[in-house]
């Protein structure tokens, strides 16, 4: 096929060529010479014949070209209109995150307030309860120490009592007084044997 048409375009540039240099010759007063009207009829016939080998070559082999440059065409606006689609719902989806992110934030800030409220009434609620349980053990320890100062307060109130009954004691107490007690106590006690 390749061969057929290489010699088709041979013939074509023959016949140009042909043309081309009748009309050369006529010009240089060279050749046949002619009338002007035959001179504009060959003018047309030669330009007819060119028109009509180019119309035949583009026919022929123009419409494979035509036909796949149409269809790279179409495929390429193809491709822009889907690169095109997907911008747009690219920049759809962008918008609506956009659109969405100032909810989000309102969101994230209601989240992080609740969450600082709960970790503030978490804090105050172990406070309270360190407070309570220091106050217990504060109460426990004052109570202890009032225990401890009270016993501290009998032993010294009755050592003292003791001491002021041994001076009154002693005041009152002679020494015949003492021999006295001493002798009933020892009586008392000699009774006491005897009964048991």
């Amino acid at each position: 096929m390749r061969t057929v048409i290489v010699g088709v375009m041979r013939q074509w540039a023959g016949l140009i060529v042909a043309a081309g240099c009748a009309f050369s010759a006529e010009s240089h007063g060279g050749g046949l010479s002619m009338s002007p009207e035959q001179a504009t009829w060959w003018k047309t016939a030669n330009f007819l014949l060119l028109a009509g080998a180019l119309g035949y070559l583009v026919v022929r082999f123009g419409g494979r070209y035509f036909r796949s440059r149409t269809e790279q065409i179409e495929r390429e606006i193809a491709e822009a209109q889907r690169m095109r689609q997907e911008a747009a719902a690219r920049a759809a989806a962008l918008e609506q995150r956009l659109a969405n992110i100032q909810v989000e934030i309102d969101r994230l800030r209601q989240q992080a307030m609740q969450e600082m409220a709960a970790e503030e009434q978490r804090l105050r609620q172990q406070t309270e309860e360190a407070i309570a349980r220091m106050e217990r053990a504060a109460e426990q320890e004052i109570e202890g120490m009032v225990q401890q100062a009270r016993k501290r307060l009998r032993v010294e109130a009755a050592e003292l009592a003791l001491r002021l009954a041994r001076q009154k004691l002693e005041q009152r107490l002679d020494t015949t007084t003492q021999r006295h007690l001493l002798q009933s106590f020892v009586e008392d006690l000699a009774r006491r044997r005897i009964k048991v």
